[in-house]
């Protein structure tokens, strides 16, 4: 292993050997470099706080950083790829021993390639997000966009956030009758409410807090996954009516509140007395 007075040399050097050298020079066949995000175009964006939220998370969903990004951004490069120029010069020496072989392993960056971006795919999986929060019309389209290297693209990608859908009536039904007057009296701490933006998020919440709720009071076996939905958007444009029932053929052992039975104190002492 070399010296790090030897690495810094060594990076020194090839920040002047590798200047204009080329980044694709040596990539897998058929293989185009991705240079990052150029525009992320947004349609009917939604400003509300609730637009804000899931627009972030499609976001997230779409990021991916190039080589040489600053700070893992999607679209800012520091302007000297010496990661991928040391590829190019020295992927040949990968298989090897020596110093060329050295240089790869601790200077060479392997190329962000198109194929491992797959922005067709993160946009479907952008797409599905608009959805769980609600943008029930909304997609998300990408193209590629090649640059001055034939070998190099950058992505862009266009939002359409299209209408929210917001929740109108919600109806808890068919649950036991012990079970649907803890629910029934604890309506107000519901997770839902009328006029929100439908959110598949928070759905999963209030399954999380039904669960909660009746086992801290019995139903020691009920579980988040027992409780489904129903959901109706014909009724009224725009709006989702829901149900909110248990599932078809939960255990009985999930209906049945337990309580507590006959209790016993024993005092022990420290010698057995």
């Amino acid at each position: 292993v070399f010296p790090k007075s030897f690495a810094s040399l060594w990076a020194t050097l090839l920040c002047v050997i590798f200047v204009g050298c080329s980044t694709t020079k040596n990539l897998p066949e058929g293989e185009i470099l991705y240079t990052g995000i150029d525009k992320l175009n947004i349609v009917n964006e939604d400003k509300t706080p609730a637009g804000i939220t899931a627009l972030e998370e499609v976001e997230a969903a779409l990021a991916y950083a190039p080589n040489n990004a600053i700070l893992g951004s999607s679209s800012l490069r520091w302007p000297l790829p010496v990661g991928l120029w040391v590829y190019n010069g020295f992927v040949k020496y990968q298989d090897k021993k020596g110093v060329g072989r050295w240089i790869f392993d601790h200077l060479g960056k392997n190329p962000v390639l198109m194929s491992t971006v797959n922005g067709d795919t993160r946009a479907k999986v952008a797409t599905n997000l608009l959805h769980d929060y609600g943008y029930f019309n909304g997609s998300v389209a990408y193209s590629e966009v090649p640059q001055k290297d034939p070998r190099t693209a950058k992505v862009d990608y266009t939002i359409n956030m299209g209408t929210p859908y917001y929740l109108d009536s919600i109806a808890y039904l068919k649950y036991p009758q012990k079970a649907d007057s803890l629910i029934q009296a604890t309506r107000e701490e519901s997770v839902l409410k009328r006029g929100d933006n439908f959110s598949v998020i928070k759905l999963e919440e209030e399954r999380q807090r039904i669960s909660t709720l009746l086992r801290n009071n019995g139903f020691y076996h009920f579980r988040p996954e027992f409780t489904v939905y129903r959901a109706d958007t014909l009724q009224k444009s725009g709006y989702v009516s829901l149900q909110a029932v248990p599932e078809a053929g939960i255990p009985e052992e999930a209906k049945k509140q337990y309580y507590i039975g006959n209790t016993s104190v024993y005092l022990t002492g420290y010698d057995g007395e």
